[in-house]
């Protein structure tokens, strides 16, 4: 569903998806097409936990986060 997506940049890693987006209301609702799409595989419960990082101060993206706690 994540590749369809043109107005987002994600990383999948061990142990969740990350989603960068450029609002909170089209992070929402992709949080919730993906929650929702899963019941679409027959599956009949699902779990989805979010954790929102909103920063206002300054703009960074998923590569410069990681890059400011990488050690050198």
């Amino acid at each position: 569903m994540l590749k369809k997506e043109k107005r987002i940049n994600y990383e999948l890693n061990a142990m969740c998806t990350i989603i960068e987006a450029e609002s909170l209301d089209l992070l929402l609702n992709i949080a919730k097409k993906m929650h929702l799409g899963i019941f679409n595989e027959k599956i009949r419960r699902v779990m989805t936990t979010t954790k929102i990082d909103d920063r206002r101060d300054k703009k960074l993206t998923i590569k410069e986060k990681v890059d400011s706690v990488s050690i050198k």
